[in-house]
């Protein structure tokens, strides 16, 4: 090809779930019996989702969907009202949007997502509450609004994720700071077992957790100290013989 032109292959994926334009699978019609061809209505929209270079064939390949209706009539809508009102839009925005075309699914799935962010948030506002409450000894308020930021990330995120690790190493922190040991070392060690799978060996947030251990080993009797891999603290025993795993 010359300078000016370059070779395309279109690739394209269609999804026959999704309220596309019409497309037929006219192999049997076709004027070549080896050829497996596809006629699409012509006025049909594509998203183009990729183009990678065959340099061994040398030409591109434009890898490309085709668009359902939905997807267009929602951005020429969102296009319209952001001209308009002049705004970005939230989900809620985008959700009663489709409710007004009558996509009620897809306001569902908006909907659902927003749900799940919201919950996040509630959850981040819940410790950032409890960690002010922490800050000024106010550790009754810490520990209910740490207790409810690890109630919402459990049912969220599922047991093992890191935020969830943090949430119980801060109701770990407060429940030592009342004098409720035995509640803090099971916190602590779940945190502890959670942040060594999920977070680097170097983590401010696991180091925070060591710290509040060593701190609730040393209240309750004598502490062996041990270490394990990069620096990391190993409690070996107490005097309830508490081995961090």
């Amino acid at each position: 090809m010359s300078n000016n032109y370059q070779r395309v292959l279109f690739e394209i994926t269609i999804d026959p779930r999704l309220p596309v334009k019409a497309f037929a699978h006219i192999k049997e019609l076709s004027a070549y019996d080896t050829e497996d061809e596809v006629l699409i209505t012509s006025g049909a929209l594509y998203r183009i989702d990729n183009i990678v270079e065959d340099i061994k064939e040398g030409f591109h390949v434009v890898q490309l969907s085709l668009a359902s209706d939905i997807d267009y009539r929602l951005k020429e809508m969102y296009d319209y009202l952001k001209r308009t009102i002049n705004h970005e839009y939230t989900l809620d925005s985008l959700g009663k949007i489709l409710h007004e075309m009558g996509e009620y699914q897809h306001a569902l799935k908006y909907y659902d997502r927003m749900m799940y962010e919201t919950q996040l948030m509630l959850a981040n506002c819940h410790m950032g509450i409890g960690r002010a409450m922490y800050g000024i000894t106010s550790y009754d308020n810490a520990l209910k609004h740490y207790e409810a930021s690890l109630t919402i990330r459990k049912n969220e995120l599922g047991e093992s994720h890191s935020e969830v690790g943090i949430s119980y190493s801060r109701v770990g922190a407060a429940l030592c700071r009342q004098g409720e040991m035995r509640r803090s070392l099971d916190n602590l060690n779940r945190a502890t077992k959670i942040q060594e799978q999920t977070l680097p060996s170097n983590s401010l947030e696991l180091a925070e957790t060591y710290n509040t251990l060593d701190h609730l080993h040393v209240c309750l009797g004598p502490v062996i100290f041990g270490i394990r891999g990069n620096d990391q603290l190993l409690f070996l025993s107490c005097v309830w013989d508490v081995v961090i795993i």
